[in-house]
């Protein structure tokens, strides 16, 4: 592995790195913004659901999983089927990655893992930069906060004093609503793949197997975005901001951080290029073959 190889390799680290400090950072050691609030406005009195309907742990295990079976399911179904075309020989090739030779569609495939999880870091890294530094209230906020009532006086509007005597990370988390984290997540993760679908799946036969399945993940996704307005976690506003971001990142991954329009439309020519050439060798073969046998009689 020569020097150019294991610095660019470093520098993919260091990305990644510097990307997930940055999300710890904004997630867990800032402070959000502390707003006030009015004593009766109702939109921040909805009542504190425990049990979230998709806890973000459970999100990102199916999310995860989710963008690893699709990555490496639709890649394999193109290996296959391009492979019973003969137009394979770019992909077979060896290289070398991390001391281990691997052919170029697996080295191809994890670049493309990679990216997305820069993406994903991309994604969360906004998102809580909007929850840090906006710091909007969530439904129910009143509920968690339980101000203590003795120390302001409603009639007096804006309350910006520290009144809260509830559970401390509870409130902490409550000023965190602007954008919805699991929104912008579960969108990102469905259009991504939606994409990814679209511009790596080939099907010949099955013309509604694509409409299908990206469908299917748009509903995963609003679905899950959807709950957290039932329960009182966001309000549909937040839902709607981490809507627009999740698509936009999902746009931004596909489009110029992976480049897959322009990658896939390289693999698909080499790969036609390939099979053309062997479809010239068989016919070549077979009038050198005909060839010697009228010239045998």
């Amino acid at each position: 592995m020569d020097l150019l190889s294991i610095g660019r390799r470093t520098a993919n680290w260091l990305v990644i790195i510097s990307l997930s400090v940055i999300f710890y950072i904004f997630g867990k050691v800032l402070p959000s913004f502390k707003q006030g609030f009015f004593c009766d406005d109702e939109t921040i009195k909805k009542p504190y659901v425990s049990q979230e309907t998709i806890p973000f742990s459970v999100l990102l295990l199916i999310s995860t999983c989710l963008i690893v079976f699709v990555v490496c399911l639709t890649d394999c179904i193109n290996f296959i089927y391009w492979k019973k075309k003969n137009a394979i020989c770019e992909d077979v090739i060896e290289t070398t990655l991390c001391c281990f030779k691997i052919s170029n569609w697996i080295s191809r495939l994890i670049k493309r893992l990679w990216l997305i999880l820069c993406g994903a870091l991309i994604v969360n890294i906004i998102t809580n930069i909007g929850k840090v530094m906006v710091g909007r209230l969530r439904p129910h906020f009143l509920t968690v906060c339980q101000p203590d009532y003795s120390k302001f006086n409603c009639s007096s509007g804006y309350i910006t004093s520290d009144v809260c005597t509830g559970d401390i990370k509870k409130v902490i988390e409550a000023r965190k609503s602007f954008p919805s984290g699991h929104t912008s997540y579960a969108i990102f993760v469905a259009v991504l793949l939606s994409l990814y679908i679209e511009y790596v799946v080939v099907t010949s036969q099955i013309y509604l197997l694509k409409p299908f399945a990206q469908l299917t993940l748009i509903c995963l996704g609003l679905a899950c975005s959807f709950t957290r307005i039932s329960d009182y976690f966001h309000h549909w506003s937040d839902v709607l901001a981490g809507l627009i971001i999740g698509t936009l990142l999902a746009y931004y991954t596909i489009f110029y951080l992976m480049n897959l329009p322009h990658e896939e439309k390289m693999v698909r020519n080499a790969r036609i290029n390939s099979a053309n050439d062997y479809h010239d060798l068989e016919i070549g073969s077979l009038k050198n073959s005909s060839s010697n046998y009228q010239s045998d009689e």
